[in-house]
């Protein structure tokens, strides 16, 4: 074998320095990766203490739910996480992020912070704070309207006329007008009139539809029997037996949903011990109206939820003090699922919460006079009406 003429040695010896030197920066990159390198040194890496990115923000849920924290962190790996709530470090809460238990009223007003460290430093993040609010019925349970209207304007305000019957699918109608004032002509057949709202199907929900009938005294027992199906929730009923007829407001499911009607005539005095039981039972009270000196009461169960105990309140009111009372419901946790009454006899009001639930609600009033309360525009509701003397009221309630 010959070797190379002498005059090609220089360019030879030029390859295998440049080669020596690649092979050495390679080491030393590989080196500086795997290990701390000055920072002062010929260019090279340095390892980064973490730093946060984007800090945990507030959160806003209710009463058995969960609440999700979040933070995004860089720094040189591998990053370590550790959450704590009211400044106690929180068990296995190792990551990024953190969801809570299902929360409780004493989370209310509870402090966050995540603390991220690696071998070269550590940081704490600004702390977040968790909201929680009165509990939300479950999905799907219409005995509450599911608290779901979802838009602060109605998508039809109508009126119900004697003898009428109408239905908007893919809606929800709030319960009918009811009257501390009278909605009927004096001694006049047929000169009803009930308020009706019906609203855009809520987020997230389907297959849900609104229907209102008024129909003939006389066919009363036989249309609450047509409505006793296990897709049908009765919201409403207002009987005005000296004009022959009545009507009646429901929320109807595209598939069964699995509800069981109770339908009963009390005496007046009887309506918080009779609503009280049906409580204990796992029943709400939906609709109620005077009828002759007695009270009828549906009340529903739901077979998704036949555990859940409940309290109820009745309580008696007129058309000057309603505010009042239905305030006073709020304020102790109730949701008010059924209101009826007439000029005679005033008004009835049913507050339903599950059993220790005392959080406040927040509660709104629309009077002809302005607006009382305010409500969580980004949380749904639900709402009742109120005829008085002085004109249409509407009771919001989250």
């Amino acid at each position: 074998m010959s070797l190379p003429s002498s005059s090609n040695w220089p360019s030879i010896l030029t390859r295998q320095a440049t080669f020596s030197n690649c092979r050495l920066g390679v080491i030393l990159l590989v080196a500086c990766l795997t290990s701390a390198c000055g920072s002062s040194g010929g260019g090279t890496l340095s390892a980064m203490a973490p730093s946060i990115l984007v800090q945990p923000s507030n959160q806003k849920t209710t009463i058995g739910l969960a609440a999700t924290f979040t933070v995004s962190a860089a720094g040189t790996g591998p990053l370590q996480y550790q959450w704590s709530k009211n400044g106690t470090v929180i068990s296995a809460a190792s990551g990024a992020s953190y969801t809570t238990p299902a929360v409780a009223p004493a989370d209310n007003g509870a402090s966050f912070t995540v603390t991220v460290s690696n071998a070269i430093g550590t940081v704490t993040s600004n702390t977040a704070s968790l909201t929680v609010g009165p509990r939300v019925p479950k999905a799907g349970d219409w005995r509450f309207q599911a608290l779901d209207l979802p838009a602060f304007v109605p998508d039809i305000a109508t009126w119900l006329l004697t003898g009428e019957k109408a239905w908007y699918t893919n809606a929800i109608g709030m319960p009918l007008l009811i009257g501390a004032a009278p909605l009927c002509g004096s001694g006049i057949a047929g000169s009803c009139a009930w308020g009706y709202s019906v609203y855009g199907q809520p987020a997230g929900g389907s297959g849900i539809s609104a229907y209102y009938q008024s129909d003939s005294f006389t066919n009363l027992d036989a249309d609450l029997q047509t409505l006793a199906t296990p897709n049908i929730v009765i919201t409403s009923l207002d009987l005005e037996p000296a004009n022959g007829v009545f009507a009646v407001s429901w929320l109807q499911t595209s598939a069964e949903g699995g509800f069981s009607a109770i339908s009963q005539s009390v005496d007046p005095a009887d309506v918080q011990a009779v609503a009280s039981q049906l409580g204990e039972e796992s029943q709400v009270v939906t609709a109620l109206s005077f009828n002759a000196g007695q009270v009828e009461l549906l009340s529903y169960g739901w077979q998704s939820d036949t555990t859940t105990i409940y309290e109820a309140k009745a309580v008696a009111a007129t058309g000057d003090n309603f505010i009042t009372e239905a305030t006073s419901l709020a304020a102790a946790g109730y949701i008010i699922t059924a209101l009826g009454g007439d000029p005679t006899d005033g008004l009835i009001f049913i507050g339903t919460r599950v059993q220790g639930d005392t959080m406040s609600r927040p509660i709104q009033f629309v009077t002809p006079t302005g607006t009382q309360g305010q409500l969580d525009k980004t949380v749904q509701f639900t709402s009742q009406e109120v005829l008085t003397s002085g004109g249409q009221n509407w009771i919001n309630q989250q």
